[in-house]
């Protein structure tokens, strides 16, 4: 919703960045702009509604996230594309009524995927803060994954809560079709035992 917000107010946040004077106006104080300024700008009632339904709490529903290594309904696929494939089978249900979010979780390091990224982190002590230390395996928690592979993900939303049931269930639907544990998936070594 926050992204759809500054969509619709017409100022993308990256470009502030390198224009300083607009950088130092991006504060919580917009907020207040968007949602106290009378107009008749289309842009400007679209970010208030946004606003109102932020303050609010009502948010868009989760319906559900698919595995792209996993899933060949979205796997090589971009999120517009995802979308209509998705609608095709449900009545009175828009593109702009369902949103899918792509998440990619890499542990902050674009590795290989078989390093650990405390590996490469340096540890530096106040009563020698010009010598770095690595990070010993007893320092380490036992929660720590064992792979750091880049993990993505494809989150469903729902806008309109009029339509939320008939798109749970075409998700519902939609993920059982979309064969969760393909051929593609298993040749990565997870086998079930009938490799003879």
């Amino acid at each position: 919703m926050y992204f759809n917000l500054i969509l619709s107010r017409g100022t993308k946040m990256s470009e502030a960045t390198r224009d300083m004077f607009a950088f130092t106006n991006l504060t919580d104080h917009i907020l207040h702009q968007i949602l106290f300024h009378v107009s008749d700008d289309s842009r400007l009632r679209e970010s208030k509604e946004l606003l109102q339904r932020i303050k609010h709490r009502d948010l868009y529903r989760f319906v559900g996230e698919l595995n792209p290594a996993l899933s060949k309904k979205v796997r090589n696929k971009d999120t517009s594309q995802i979308v209509e494939s998705f609608i095709q089978g449900l009545d009175g249900v828009e593109a702009d009524d369902v949103l899918i979010d792509r998440v990619v979780f890499d542990y902050g390091y674009n590795g290989s995927g078989r390093e650990n990224p405390l590996e490469n982190m340096k540890i530096y002590k106040k009563d020698s803060p010009n010598t770095s230390t690595g990070i010993t395996p007893d320092q380490v928690s036992t929660m720590l994954p064992q792979s750091f592979k880049k993990e993505e993900k494809f989150r469903f939303y729902c806008k309109r809560d009029d339509c939320l049931e008939a798109v749970k269930r075409c998700f519902s639907e939609w993920e059982n079709e979309s064969s969760c544990y393909d051929d593609r998936a298993l040749s990565d070594g997870s086998s079930n035992g009938s490799d003879s």
